[in-house]
């Protein structure tokens, strides 16, 4: 009787201790919604606007995956029914190119100065094409194209994408480092977009094949035809928050070049647990990736016809799973959240 009292005492403290936090927590958000705390740079509303136009950023990336070189692209290999070796063989072609394009893309970032900031105007220049040509692509008349035609549609449609996306995806990924000259800050601030960005894979993976099962399943064109607009177009749309939000507020001379050693950066990097804490949920996300890929071929290459399963119950599956990452993630958040505090 008496365990029962403590463990009831117990379980109601930390729930009014919970609910204490949360209250200081919205009256925070309230009085430096748009002004920023003490000592700190960036307001709630523009942590807000990075992060709600990362999930958007994060459509129009994983929207353009689809449009891949190899047989592993379910659009490449089934939609379209081009061969693997021939993919193959292109993928050679865009690899090699892709060399000197990486370079070129370092030099253009390094030289961009404008208004607007280094990073962001690519948020808009990079983005909105990105979605527009992925979508473009799927409503070519591949019906009446012919096989070398729908190769070579495929093969300039991934080079002109090699020339837009890399920019919007660093352009993001970069944009945080310039927000603020508080470190602290932007480990804070990349820690929440992370987790709040990470909800974009997680929703596609439930709704595409959903949405696929009535247009036909990823097999068929006519699913592209569904999915590139709603997440390409609507994902570069909604990534306009993350350029219309915030703000570049540390400006970075041209002549500029960091003087860190190598090894002192590297064991730098090792001691940051912000740093970690991006990582770890940067695996998570590609392991959540490759899971993708591997059920989605099982899928469709080994159990659909078999078992006579339809797309609408691939992406049942496919929400479990996610909700499991989902989960996991929450955990490993709030193991650096405690880890973070023991060490103030």
């Amino acid at each position: 009787m008496h365990y029962a009292k403590s463990k009831k005492s117990v379980r109601e403290f930390f729930m009014a201790k919970s609910k204490n936090k949360f209250g200081d927590f919205l009256k925070s958000v309230k009085e430096h919604w748009k002004n920023p705390p003490e000592g700190r740079y960036i307001p709630y509303k523009e942590i807000l606007s990075y992060s709600i136009g990362g999930i958007g950023v994060k459509f129009v990336l994983y929207t353009v995956s689809y449009i891949g070189l190899s047989a592993t692209s379910l659009l490449a290999g089934a939609a379209l029914g081009l061969k693997n070796g021939d993919l193959v063989k292109l993928n050679l072609i865009a690899t090699v190119i892709g060399m000197f394009l990486g370079p070129l893309r370092g030099m253009i970032i390094d030289n961009t100065r404008s208004k607007n900031g280094k990073f962001r105007p690519y948020l808009i220049y990079a983005g909105i094409p990105s979605a527009v040509v992925t979508t473009v692509f799927a409503f070519l008349p591949f019906d009446s194209m012919s096989y070398n035609g729908k190769l070579w549609s495929l093969f300039i449609t991934y080079m002109m994408l090699q020339l837009c996306y890399p920019f919007y995806d660093q352009a993001y990924t970069t944009l945080v480092q310039v927000m603020s000259p508080n470190s602290t800050e932007r480990a804070d601030v990349i820690t929440i977009s992370t987790f709040i960005y990470s909800l974009a894979p997680s929703v596609m993976g439930f709704v595409v094949p959903i949405v696929a099962g009535f247009a036909g399943g990823l097999e068929h064109i006519n699913a592209y035809r569904v999915i590139m607009p709603v997440f390409g177009i609507g994902g570069a749309l909604l990534g306009i928050f993350s350029y219309a939000g915030t703000k570049e507020r540390i400006i970075v001379s041209k002549d500029y070049s960091p003087k860190v050693p190598f090894f002192q950066g590297i064991g730098a990097g090792i001691q940051n647990k912000y740093q970690w804490a991006r990582s770890i949920t940067s695996w998570f996300i590609l392991l959540q990736a490759g899971v993708g890929n591997v059920t989605t071929w099982y899928f469709y290459y080994g159990i659909k016809d078999t078992l006579g399963l339809t797309t609408e119950q691939q992406g049942v599956l496919n929400g479990h799973s996610y909700n499991n990452y989902w989960s996991s993630c929450n955990t490993g958040y709030a193991f650096v959240s405690f880890f973070d505090k023991k060490n103030r």
